[in-house]
């Protein structure tokens, strides 16, 4: 069907077009209905695109009208397209637990600079109706990222950010037991000032592909940076 419209638009709009018509399969007529009905709109396509004298040139109103009615011919005739199109046969979601976690939701978590901060990921991974049936878990991808969004002030005096301040991305990969996992990441936080921690999981198949399942959690630290280590 692609092939057919892509002919009869070069047809159209290629001097001296030499192409062949692609030809249709016989034996589609001897498959479904849905198929049968597409291969005769395709086929009515193809006689209308026939009908156009190619002698006229250049490219008319005859030609577009041509090229439009043959799309509204296949657009109206109906999709043998297989029920997975439409139709999850199999799905995988992850859901993560970050400690530690803020008393009060949407506050931040309080850290001293130059400390290290402890991040424990837990996580379950949970199955369709029919797990396993075209790729298995082998394993989850653990990726946390911290940014520097803001420097603290000393004194009201800002301090400037330069590209790359507080930027660290840590990964690691684990391996589920009865579709639990756990991991552990030691964020250094050196500056101070307000950081997004970010921790994202992705799922391994069996075959080594990783897939880009998330779930992806966010955290907010604040570190308090020492007034005498800011004017050092």
């Amino acid at each position: 069907m692609c092939a057919l419209m892509a002919h009869n638009i070069e047809c159209v709009a290629v001097t001296n077009y030499q192409g062949d018509e692609p030809a249709l399969d016989s034996s589609l007529q001897r498959s479904c209905l849905e198929t049968q009905l597409m291969v005769q709109c395709c086929q009515r396509a193809s006689a209308m695109a026939r009908s156009v004298d190619k002698s006229i040139k250049p490219i008319t109103h005859l030609h577009l009208e041509c090229l439009m009615k043959q799309v509204e011919m296949i657009l109206e005739g109906s999709f043998c397209l297989p029920r997975y199109f439409f139709q999850v046969l199999q799905s995988t979601s992850v859901k993560l637990a970050i400690t530690p976690q803020p008393r009060v939701n949407g506050e931040y978590l309080s850290v001293q600079s130059g400390s290290q901060l402890s991040v424990k990921v837990e996580g379950v991974i949970q199955h369709g109706s029919q797990p396993d049936r075209f790729r298995s878990v082998s394993g989850v991808v653990l990726t946390l990222s911290s940014q520097l969004t803001s420097r603290l002030t000393i004194d009201n005096k800002n301090i400037p950010m330069k590209p790359g301040d507080g930027q660290v991305v840590l990964q690691q990969s684990v391996t589920p037991h009865r579709d639990f996992f756990t991991g552990q990441f030691l964020l250094a936080l050196g500056c101070g000032g307000q950081h997004q921690v970010t921790v994202e999981a992705a799922v391994q198949d069996n075959s080594g592909n990783v897939w880009t399942t998330g779930p992806r959690s966010t955290l907010t630290v604040k570190t308090l940076e020492d007034a005498s280590t800011s004017r050092a």
